[in-house]
């Protein structure tokens, strides 16, 4: 196709050189300007809107025009319904007025029927009583005479109740020999409590009999030591004691030879604490907490003899020869204590001779209880005796009065409330009995007066608020009568009544309806006729906007042509310069395209805006389907048509600079020979950089 730069000068060429105009611009200018005026559719613009505008102009005219003409028949409408609805008022106003009166004296008539029907009820209501009303007085003198009956009959039969009379004849079953006497009842109190005096002292033996569960006497339950065991322990016990003091007072005298004062400092400390042992083992017999001075004492008397022996060791030996004898029999002695006392359980931790000690005591303590339990054994047969006795003779008692319970305290508590229940109950029985007497009395007093108002108003019955309404529903009717009258009369006087009108009653409604039916006729048609009469006024509005319209419409259809006219002109001025101009070029294109199909192998040709196309496989495609090699052959034939149109009187020389250098050989000599064609109308200078592309 051509280059921009060969357009820009054809179209200067073709436009008359002048490069501020521009045809395609124009046209466009042109069309878009036209197109407000009118479109292809119709739609927005101004020719469519401007005939829309007359045509609803138009409607408007033909519409007032119509309403114009129909108007005189609707005023004259409008006189007939006015002078109809002031007949029809008229003669409502009549109707109505005639109506008033006689609704007028039909309420006067109800007053006075009112009033007869209150004098009714009044003389209905004396009827009732013999022609006589009683007072309210009479009737709260009767209702309190009914209610001291109600009361005196509630009082008689506010006996005992079925469950009481019952329990009364239980109780005097029970009583028939009658009540016991407060002496009595002191009498069992005393029994009760020398019972309970005798269970206690027995409860007490009962307890001292029984050892605790962790006394050491009960070891001897099991182990009672024999006479021939005890008379050989006191024996080893007694000689135990004997060489014990003996032993003591070789260790003394040992120490004679020494320091004199010292000596008797430990031989007074030695004392005390065997005393101390003697006496504790003495008073552990009363209490065993002496066992602990006892205790004391030993080991005292040890600490002594250690320190004595440490001070005397230098005592000869003979003495102490003696002392070693005497000290191996108290060994033995106490090793013979051991076993007896191991055998009876006594521990051994503070000394033989203590365990001893608690041996002795607990024996003698065990001893004692045991001479108790015989003597006390004895007591207890007799106070067994005493409360079987005592037991017999309450459980005998209380049976007597239907009691059967062992809890002797209990007992006589219920035998207690038994005696009260009964009193009151028969206390009770008596008082009724005497109420029943006086109310019966009363009751019959006041039916006697009750009676003689019966009989005085004819009465079967008295119901208190029926004849309480009944005086009241007569003071109503009869004031109701009163006020009646009284209305009746000023009412006649007010409206002016006489006598009594001979017409009836006009039903107004088909009258009010029809009068209705009218004034809304006239009030639609006064709206229509308001309406239409600013139609009409409209109507030389409407046919002065139409004229202008119709005037616009004119000036834009001139407008419209002369613009699509200018269009067509500068179109078809265009085409005749380009089938002037262009046309040339293209027929000399084909023409060089035609020789190179053969070489191009395919149909090109050339649009009229200098465009190339070409046919392939039955369809027409643009340049930028091609190769590069068929571009540039087309680029030759295009500049060679150009050359052959600008040049018409000589033909000038070609300067190529190889532009075949993208077709390959095959193609490259069917162009050689095309070339060499040329060459002979027109010098061709051809410059090539390779053999290949030479042409001879």
């Amino acid at each position: 196709k051509s280059t921009s730069g060969i357009n820009l000068k054809l179209n200067e060429f073709l436009q008359g050189d002048v490069s501020d105009v521009n045809l395609d611009k124009a046209i466009l200018s042109l069309d878009t300007v036209a197109k407000d005026y009118k479109k292809s559719r119709t739609g927005n613009d101004k020719i469519s809107k401007e005939r829309q505008t007359i045509d609803e102009l138009t409607s408007k005219i033909v519409n007032a025009s119509a309403i114009e003409r129909a108007l005189p028949q609707k005023l004259q409408r409008l006189s007939e319904l006015k002078g109809q609805i002031a007949d029809l008022n008229s003669r409502f106003t009549l109707v109505e007025k005639e109506n008033k009166r006689i609704n007028e004296y039909a309420h006067y008539e109800q007053i006075l029927a009112l009033a007869e029907t209150s004098s009714e009820n009044a003389k209905q209501i004396l009827n009732k009583y013999s022609g006589k009303l009683p007072s309210t007085e009479e009737i709260s003198k009767l209702q309190a005479l009914s209610l001291e009956n109600a009361t005196l009959k509630a009082k008689m039969g506010g006996g005992l109740s079925s469950e009481e009379e019952t329990r009364y004849g239980t109780l005097k079953t029970v009583f028939s020999n009658g009540e016991p006497s407060e002496d009595e009842l002191l009498g069992l109190e005393s029994k009760i409590n020398a019972l309970n005096t005798a269970k206690a002292r027995k409860q007490v033996i009962q307890n001292s009999e029984t050892f605790k569960a962790d006394s050491d006497l009960l070891r001897f339950t099991k182990n009672l030591p024999s006479a021939e065991q005890l008379a050989e322990m006191d024996g080893l016990a007694n000689e135990h004691k004997r060489i014990s003091e003996e032993l003591n007072a070789m260790r003394l005298g040992s120490e004679s030879t020494g320091n004199a004062k010292g000596n008797g400092v430990f031989l007074i400390s030695s004392f005390i604490f065997i005393a101390l042992i003697i006496l504790g083992a003495i008073l552990t017999v009363t209490n065993p907490l002496f066992l602990v001075l006892a205790g004391v004492g030993a080991v005292g008397t040890a600490v002594c003899l250690c320190l004595f022996l440490v001070k005397k060791s230098g005592v000869n030996s003979g003495v102490q020869a003696k002392i070693n004898e005497y000290s191996s029999k108290q060994m033995y002695l106490e090793n013979k204590i051991e076993v007896y006392l191991t055998s009876f359980g006594y521990s051994l931790a503070n000394g033989v001779m203590f365990a001893y000690a608690s041996f002795k005591k607990d024996y003698q303590s065990f001893m004692s209880l045991q001479k108790s339990k015989s003597e006390i054994k004895a007591g207890e047969v007799g106070i067994d005796n005493e409360i079987s006795k005592l037991s017999t003779e309450l459980n005998s008692y209380f049976i007597s009065y239907k009691i059967d319970e062992t809890n002797y305290v209990s007992a006589l508590s219920k035998l207690k409330s038994k005696i009260n229940e009964y009193n009151n109950l028969k206390s009770r029985s008596k008082s009724i009995e005497q109420t029943v007497i006086n109310a019966s009395a009363k009751i019959s007093e006041n039916n006697s007066v009750i009676s003689n108002f019966l009989s005085t108003y004819g009465l079967n019955s008295i119901d208190f608020n029926l004849i309480l309404k009944d005086i009241n529903l007569y003071e109503r009717e009869q004031k109701s009568y009163n006020e009646l009258t009284e209305k009746a009369r000023l009412y006649k006087e007010e409206k002016g009544i006489t006598t009594k009108p001979d017409k009836s009653l006009v039903d107004l409604t088909e009258l009010s309806v029809r009068l209705n039916k009218l004034m809304d006729e006239q009030s639609a048609l006064n709206s229509e006729i308001e309406n239409d009469e600013r139609q009409v006024e409209m109507l030389s509005g409407y046919e002065s906007d139409k004229a202008q319209a119709e005037q616009k419409l004119s000036e834009y259809n001139k407008t419209y042509d002369l613009l699509t006219a200018t269009s067509t002109l500068l179109k078809t001025a265009e085409q005749n310069l380009k089938d002037r101009y262009v046309k040339p070029v293209k027929d000399e294109f084909i023409k060089y395209s035609t020789l190179l199909e053969s070489t191009l192998g395919e149909k090109v040709t050339m649009t009229k805006d200098f465009e190339v196309t070409f046919e392939r496989n039955g369809q027409e495609r643009g340049e930028k389907y091609l190769s590069s090699g068929v571009k540039s052959i087309c680029a030759l034939c295009f500049r060679l048509a150009l050359i052959k149109n600008m040049y018409k009187g000589t033909s000038p020389f070609l300067i190529m600079d190889d532009p075949f250098v993208f077709l390959d050989n095959e193609h490259f000599e069917k162009v050689e020979k095309v070339v060499k064609a040329l060459s002979k109308e027109m010098q061709i200078i051809y410059f090539t950089c390779h053999e290949s592309r030479k042409i001879q």
